[in-house]
C-alpha cells in the first residue's frame, strides 16, 4: 500500500510541475538519454582516420574530457572511456576505402580497463555488416602501447566501420588512447588502348592515380568515344594521365559528364601537358564548373603551339560526392601541317586558271564546241581502245543505299587507277556533291557538270552507252558486279572532255592532279614524296587534309610484303580514315581487291617497313567543299567480298603520276 501511494504522490507532483502558468518561460531543449547512442562529425585533417567523418557510439555517457571523439584524435595522451562492460564504435567515413590495417592504443589508467575481444566489421549501408577481423583476450603489456592489425584477406571499399568490445564479466569500465583505420595503398593503374574508336588523336596509354575503379567502369572508359559508359573513381580527388604513340599540339580539350549522379561530376581541375612525363605544364584551369545536364559536354580551347605526348587531367574537387565520375575526356590536335610544307613538293597551283599548272594557256571552247559537249547523242572517240565499242547498258546511277560509295570504284581494263583514286575519294568525301553535278534526264541519258580549262562550268552531255570489251561487259570503271554507275559516267565524260580540250591525250596514266580540276573547278595540289615524312608526320598529314575536305591519293615507290600480299608500285590508292585506332590511317585499291582485304581496303600501321615508302598527292576541293560533311572510318558496305573483275590485274596498265 505504501509504494502504491507513494506512485501516485509522485505522479500527481509531475501533473502539477507541467501545468504551470508562466507558459512564455522556454523550456530546455531535450538531452540525450545518458545510455542512447551518439555521434560527433570530425571535420579535422590531423586524426587517426583516411579521411573526415562521423564516429558514433552506442552510448553517450562518457565523462568530460573523454568523449568519443578522443578515440580518433591522434593524441595518445587522450582517451576515450565508458562505464560499460562491452560497446560498440562505428566510424562513418567521407569517402570510401580498402581498409589494410587497423590500431588500438591503450590509455593510460589500469590495464584492467583494455579490450581484450573484439570483432571488427565493415559495411557499406550500415545495415548489412562484414566481419573483417576478430581477436580474443589480447593483452597490452604497457600504457599507451599502440598494436596494429594487418587485414591481409580484404579488398573490398567499405564507408562504415565497426568496432565491437566484447563484455567482460570482470570489467566495468572500457577505455582506449586511441582507434586507427589504415588505408589500403592504391597503385596507379595503366591501360593500352591501341583499338578502336577513342576519343584521343591516337592510340596510347592511359593511366588513373588509383587501380580500384569497377570493373565495368575503368580508366580506358573515359577515352572509349562512348556517353553510354563511364569512368569511376572511388575518391573525390584523383589524376589521369594519357601518353600518346605521337606527339600533337592541342587546340581544345573536353570533357562529358556520366548520364546519372551531377554530384559525382568533377568540379575544379588543370589541365597538363609533358614532353616527357616529368616536367609538366599547366594549359588549363577550371574552377566551380557546373555541368547542368547528363551526358553534357564542355569543351576548352587551349592557347599553345608546342607538340607533346604526355597529358594530365588532375580533378581537385567533386560536386560534393563521394567520388568522381565522367563519361569521356577528348583531346582534339591542332589542325595543321604548316610545319610539313617544307618537306613538300609538285605545287600545282596556277596564277592564270584555277584548274592549275596543266590547264594553263589551253584550248578555249566555242559556242558550238560547248553544244556538241552538252548534247548526249554524240558520243565520244577514242583510239586507245581500237577493240573496245560504245554499247547501250542499264545505268544503276548509285547502287550503295542510293548514294555514292566507294565502292562503287573497280578498274577493269584501263590504267586510269589514278581517276579511280579520286573519284573514290569524292565518294568518300563528298557523296552529296557528286549527286549534285549528275542529272538523271529520264531518257536514259545523263547531264554532267564539269569545267573547262579556265574554270567556267559546262554541262557534259551523256548515253547510257558505255564501253565495252569483246564479251560485251562494261570494260571501264564499275560498280560490283561489273554495274555500270555514276562512276562510268565520270570515266566517259572524261573521254569526251578531251575530244574537244585535248588535255589529257590518253585516260591510261592520266594524273590525279589532273582529274580532279575537271569535276570540282580546282587545280591546286601538293605532293610528299616517298621517305620525306616519319610515320608520325604521314599520319598528321592524311589527317588534317582529310579533316580539311582534301582529296587524298597516293602510293609506294618499292614492293613490299604487306599482310596476305604485297605493295604495288606504279598504282593509285584512296588514302580514308582507319576503323582501327592503332592504324595510321587506311589505302583502298581500286582494284576493289588486295590479297584478302575486303574492297581492297587495307589499313596501314607504323612497322618500320611500309610508311617510308608511301607517297601522297593532296588535292584542293574545290566547289566540292560546300558539300563537307563529317568524317568517319570507311566501313566497305557488307556485302562487298571481291573486286568481281575478270580482268588479270598484272594485265592492267597502272601509270600514274603522283610526285
Amino acid at each position: 500500500m505504501k509504494k502504491t501511494l507513494y506512485l501516485l504522490f509522485i505522479s500527481v507532483l509531475i501533473v502539477f510541475v507541467g501545468c504551470s502558468k508562466d507558459d512564455s518561460k522556454s523550456v530546455p531543449e531535450p538531452q540525450p538519454e545518458k545510455d542512447s547512442p551518439t555521434s560527433v562529425v570530425i571535420n579535422s585533417d590531423d586524426i587517426t582516420m583516411p579521411d573526415k567523418g562521423v564516429i558514433s557510439v552506442q552510448y553517450a555517457s562518457s565523462p568530460k574530457g573523454e568523449t568519443i571523439d578522443k578515440l580518433v584524435d591522434g593524441d595518445a595522451s587522450t582517451k576515450f572511456s565508458i562505464e560499460k562492460k562491452g560497446v560498440w564504435i562505428v566510424w562513418s567515413s567521407n569517402s570510401e576505402f580498402v581498409l589494410s590495417e587497423y590500431s588500438l592504443t591503450s590509455a593510460d589508467e589500469s590495464s584492467e580497463y583494455d579490450p581484450s575481444s573484439w570483432t571488427l566489421s565493415a559495411s557499406n549501408d550500415s545495415l548489412l555488416w562484414r566481419t573483417l577481423d576478430v581477436k580474443v583476450n589480447e593483452r597490452f603489456a604497457t600504457r599507451n602501447l599502440k598494436k596494429d592489425y594487418e587485414l591481409t584477406s580484404n579488398d573490398k571499399s567499405y564507408k562504415y566501420y565497426r568496432l565491437s568490445i566484447s563484455p567482460h564479466s570482470g570489467r566495468e569500465k572500457i577505455q582506449i588512447a586511441d582507434w586507427g583505420l589504415v588505408k589500403k595503398a592504391v597503385e596507379k593503374k595503366s591501360i593500352r588502348i591501341a583499338y578502336g574508336d577513342i576519343s584521343m588523336p591516337s592510340i596510347g596509354t592511359i593511366t588513373v592515380q588509383y587501380s580500384d575503379s569497377p570493373e565495368t567502369e575503368d580508366v580506358d572508359k573515359l577515352v572509349d568515344n562512348d556517353l553510354d559508359t563511364k569512368f569511376t573513381a572511388m575518391y573525390n580527388k584523383v589524376w589521369i594521365q594519357w601518353k600518346g604513340d605521337y606527339a600533337v599540339v592541342p587546340a581544345e580539350y573536353s570533357i562529358t559528364s556520366a548520364k546519372d549522379k551531377p554530384e559525382l561530376d568533377p568540379k575544379s581541375w588543370t589541365f597538363s601537358a609533358s614532353s616527357n612525363g616529368i616536367d609538366w605544364e599547366i594549359l588549363d584551369e577550371q574552377n566551380d564548373v557546373e555541368f547542368t545536364d547528363r551526358s553534357e559536354t564542355k569543351s576548352y580551347p587551349i592557347e599553345n603551339e608546342n607538340r607533346y605526348y604526355y597529358y594530365k587531367l588532375d580533378i581537385l574537387e567533386n560536386n560534393g560526392g563521394e567520388r568522381i565520375q565522367m563519361a569521356d575526356w577528348t583531346i582534339i590536335q591542332v589542325q595543321n601541317m604548316d610545319d610539313l610544307m617544307q618537306y613538300s613538293s609538285g605545287n600545282t597551283k596556277s596564277s592564270q586558271t584555277p584548274m592549275g599548272t596543266h590547264y594553263q594557256n589551253r584550248y578555249v571552247a566555242t559556242q558550238s564546241d560547248l553544244d556538241w559537249l552538252a548534247n548526249p547523242n554524240n558520243e565520244p572517240t577514242t583510239t586507245e581502245f581500237p577493240d573496245w565499242t560504245w554499247k547501250e547498258q542499264p545505268i544503276v546511277l548509285y547502287p550503295f543505299d542510293d548514294m555514292p560509295n566507294p565502292a562503287d570504284l573497280n578498274q577493269q581494263g584501263i590504267g586510269d587507277c589514278c581517276a579511280l583514286a579520286v573519284f573514290a575519294s569524292m565518294a568518300y568525301l563528298y557523296p552529296e556533291y557528286i549527286k549534285s553535278i549528275i542529272k538523271d534526264n529520264g531518257d536514259h541519258t545523263y547531264t554532267l557538270t564539269m569545267y573547262d580549262p579556265q574554270g567556267n562550268a559546262i554541262d557534259v552531255g551523256l548515253s547510257s552507252k558505255v564501253l565495252v570489251d569483246s564479251n560485251n561487259k562494261p570494260a571501264g570503271m564499275v560498280s560490283k558486279n561489273r554495274t555500270a554507275c555514276w562512276s562510268t559516267l565520270f570515266e566517259k565524260a572524261i573521254i569526251k572532255y578531251n575530244n574537244i580540250f585535248n588535255v589529257n591525250t590518253q585516260l591510261g596514266g592520266i594524273g590525279s592532279e589532273h582529274v580532279t580540276p575537271m569535276f570540282t573547278g580546282d587545280g591546286e595540289s601538293f605532293a610528299f614524296s616517298a621517305n620525306k615524312l616519319s610515320a608520325e608526320q604521314l599520319k598528321r598529314a592524311v589527317e588534317v587534309s582529310l579533316d580539311q575536305g582534301r582529296i587524298v591519293v597516293g602510293g609506294f615507290n618499292a614492293s613490299k610484303p604487306i599482310g596476305d600480299t604485297t605493295t604495288i608500285t606504279g598504282h593509285a590508292f584512296t588514302f580514308v580514315y582507319s576503323y582501327d585506332a592503332a592504324a595510321l590511317f587506311a589505302m583502298r585499291n581500286p582494284w576493289g581487291g588486295w590479297g584478302n582485304a575486303v574492297d581492297g581496303l587495307r589499313s596501314i600501321y607504323d612497322d618500320g617497313i611500309i610508311p617510308p615508302l608511301i607517297d601522297l598527292r593532296i588535292i584542293y576541293p574545290g566547289k566540292a567543299s560546300e558539300y563537307k560533311k563529317e568524317l568517319k572510318p570507311y566501313t566497305p558496305p557488307k556485302f562487298v567480298s571481291s573486286r568481281n573483275v575478270d580482268f588479270d590485274p598484272a594485265t592492267r596498265a597502272t601509270g600514274r603520276n603522283i610526285q
